[in-house]
């Protein structure tokens, strides 16, 4: 689980949660969208495990893939997704997917023989889940990324962009650790 991010019961299931696949992805695989079969292997966290399979007409496509269902048992899924194009401001051409809602949506996710956008399936992303604690420590980790070391300066950022950044992290720390105990606290109180 990320850092800041906590189980709590009244949360709703994260995008992160769900293999998905993305127009980009058809992109990678296949320029032109040709009808050609293509291949993609890759599952949320960047591993290659589950196998996806594209082919069809230029304006659908259909979406092969295999889950394990709750039995243990392999099964082999074809779905068939419509493709619509939108020419971008600055020209070219850009596919979306059009969910089964009806929706032209960018990512399809996918759970058990289902497809659907992220309505579809009612997700949030997983920042939607943080509370003020979490928030602040996303916060911090972000400082901390811009800042790569804590204590010297990197080559190529302004001292005073750096300074800043520095009295930014001190500031959310403090943050934090005042959260930390009013939470304590609140927890000794019973």
């Amino acid at each position: 689980m990320p850092r800041g991010v906590y189980p709590r019961w009244n949360t709703k299931h994260t995008t992160a949660e769900f293999q998905s696949i993305t127009t980009a992805d058809l992109k990678k695989l296949n320029k032109d969208l040709s009808p050609d079969w293509l291949s993609l292997c890759q599952n949320n966290d960047g591993t290659w495990t589950d196998n996806f399979s594209f082919g069809g007409p230029k304006n659908h496509t259909h979406l092969t893939y295999s889950y394990i269902d709750k039995q243990g048992m392999l099964r082999n899924v074809t779905r068939f997704v419509k493709l619509t194009w939108s020419i971008p401001f600055l020209g070219g051409k850009r596919v979306w997917f059009i969910c089964p809602c009806g929706r032209r949506v960018g990512r399809l996710f996918i759970y058990q023989e289902h497809v659907g956008c992220h309505k579809c399936f009612n997700l949030a992303y997983p920042s939607q889940n943080n509370d003020s604690l979490g928030i602040i420590e996303e916060k911090i980790r972000r400082v901390e990324t811009k800042m790569i070391d804590r204590f010297t300066q990197p080559k190529g950022i302004r001292s005073e962009t750096y300074r800043r950044l520095q009295d930014e992290l001190m500031y959310l720390s403090m943050q934090r650790d005042k959260l930390v105990a009013e939470k304590l606290n609140a927890v000794s109180l019973f």
